[in-house]
């Protein structure tokens, strides 16, 4: 079996998976693994039915979900509070 690669390698290839990841980890809560286990499946299913039902919009989607979630929670979904904040 010969492999191949798909695609070049190209500086900056990154920083979409970057954004993603970071959504995940916010949306889920910082410092919370389960929260962002909860994130991340929370992230694929409406990226999944984004695309499957509007794929123009599928990213509208996902920061809309980003603002409904931090606006509720600041914290994330399973993140912890911090005492004392300004």
């Amino acid at each position: 079996m010969v492999l191949a690669p798909i695609g070049a390698v190209y500086p900056g290839m990154d920083f979409h998976v970057i954004i993603d990841v970071f959504l995940v980890v916010v949306l889920g809560g910082l410092g919370s693994m389960t929260g962002t286990a909860l994130g991340a499946l929370i992230y694929g299913e409406l990226r999944s039915f984004g695309i499957l039902f509007a794929p123009e919009f599928e990213s509208v989607f996902i920061y809309a979900l980003i603002v409904v979630v931090l606006s509720w929670r600041p914290q994330g979904l399973m993140g912890r509070q911090v005492a004392g904040g300004h």
